[in-house]
């Protein structure tokens, strides 16, 4: 066999059929060229349909969820990590709505409390049957689309939120040789200068974005009621591991 029959062998191969309809109505067979794209497709559909009926093969026990999310509540160091006190803003009075000073007329200072990425993602691991994803979309030298999904697949129930990801990062001031894209005035009134970021700067940011929005979307998939079960006893573990 020549080796131009052998090539013409390996052409045919990587074609695949398609029945096309002509103009008087019959049907007859052509060859289109697979593309790497269509093998994608197909290959993200077969994986999505799996997971379907991976999902309603072992539909999730209410039970179950309960028993592996406390197993994890229950660990110190679970506790310790399970929920996130943010500093937001200042105490306001509700009448005149202006910061409340303490004794020594400092603003006191705000702290928003919610379960942290960690504990959602426990959460999300004893429900089981959820899908998380995170997509790109779009990318230039400037920012980066993102689309997070979190997906239940029982239910067929699906959230998503795109997150763009500037490729630049905030200095207060610049060393010599640093040349800044643009400055602005940040919340404290002080100027904050804009660099092109570096590849591990961009990877991490992308990171803390996406977590961030994939635990907001999974907190509308997981029943309030889980969390809120375990919501005083972790509060309580946590404050005894920070005893101890």
């Amino acid at each position: 066999m020549s080796e131009r029959t052998q090539q013409n062998g390996r052409r045919a191969e990587q074609q695949s059929t398609a029945i096309t309809k002509t103009a008087l109505g019959d049907q007859r067979l052509a060859q289109t060229p697979e593309t790497a794209a269509t093998v994608l497709a197909a290959r993200e559909t077969a994986q999505v349909q799996a997971r379907i009926i991976q999902a309603l093969q072992r539909p999730r026990r209410f039970e179950e969820v309960r028993e592996r999310f406390a197993s994890d509540c229950a660990r110190p160091r679970f506790a310790m990590v399970a929920r996130f006190h943010k500093p937001q803003g200042w105490v306001t009075d509700p009448e005149t709505n202006k910061p409340i000073v303490d004794e020594r007329g400092q603003k006191i200072r705000n702290f928003v409390k919610g379960w942290s990425i960690r504990a959602v993602e426990s959460a999300t691991q004893a429900m089981g049957n959820i899908d998380c994803t995170a997509t790109t979309i779009y990318e230039d030298d400037r920012k980066e689309i993102v689309t997070c999904k979190v997906w239940d697949l029982e239910r067929n129930l699906t959230f998503e939120a795109q997150v763009v990801v500037e490729k630049t990062i905030e200095r207060k001031s610049l060393r010599q040789g640093q040349t800044a894209l643009e400055s602005r005035p940040n919340s404290w009134g002080d100027t904050v200068y804009i660099l092109p970021a570096t590849e591990d700067d961009v990877r991490l940011k992308r990171n803390r974005l996406v977590s961030m929005t994939l635990r907001t979307l999974a907190l509308r998939v997981i029943p309030s009621d889980l969390l809120d079960e375990f919501l005083e006893p972790v509060e309580q573990l946590r404050a005894r591991a920070i005893d101890d």
